[in-house]
């Protein structure tokens, strides 16, 4: 009911309500959830075996996040299945190093879309991702954060140099 705030491809605007309506969409044409999807199209493919959906994270995984109040770090336990599609996964630095490969060798994505996903069309954004010149090599990059948790992932297109740091405290760390 509302016009679109711009046209596709001449501005973009970070949205996590944004990134829930894309999993909304996903689940409306294949016919799956979400979390489905994703493992059955990129997780299992790609042999992600510590990556899922958060609802499962505690059955995985022992790490706590944390938060700071008045210059303390206080451990925050909750679910993050509320994020759906806008952050509701986990992972490790060893299965963001296998995703990695979607942006050269792997064949879950076609050329084409390798090619249209990895080419700013405004400033420094391609789809979903940021791009841009660093010294002689092209940078791809993407970070997240939730309550507690933080991460990066930097790719060196040209060195193959992979950067990925995960952060279990939210905000500044600084104590």
């Amino acid at each position: 009911n509302y016009p679109l705030d711009f046209d596709p491809k001449t501005n973009w605007n970070y949205s996590n309500s944004g990134y829930i309506i894309a999993g909304k969409i996903i689940e409306i044409i294949t016919g799956q959830t979400w979390d489905q999807y994703i493992d059955d199209n990129f997780l299992t493919p790609l042999q992600m075996e510590n990556t899922g959906y958060q609802e499962n994270f505690e059955n995985v995984s022992d790490v706590t996040g944390y938060i700071k109040k008045k210059r303390e770090l206080k451990p925050f336990k909750y679910n993050l299945s509320w994020a759906l599609s806008a952050g509701a996964l986990y992972s490790t630095v060893e299965d963001l190093l296998k995703w990695t490969s979607i942006y050269e060798d792997s064949n879950l994505l076609g050329k084409n879309s390798k090619f249209e996903m990895q080419t700013p069309f405004l400033e420094y954004y391609g789809l979903g991702i940021f791009i841009k010149p660093y010294k002689d090599d092209i940078r791809i990059n993407h970070g997240g954060s939730t309550i507690s948790f933080n991460s990066s992932l930097d790719y060196l297109k040209n060195s193959k140099l992979k950067i990925i740091t995960l952060d279990n405290v939210h905000g500044k760390t600084e104590v």
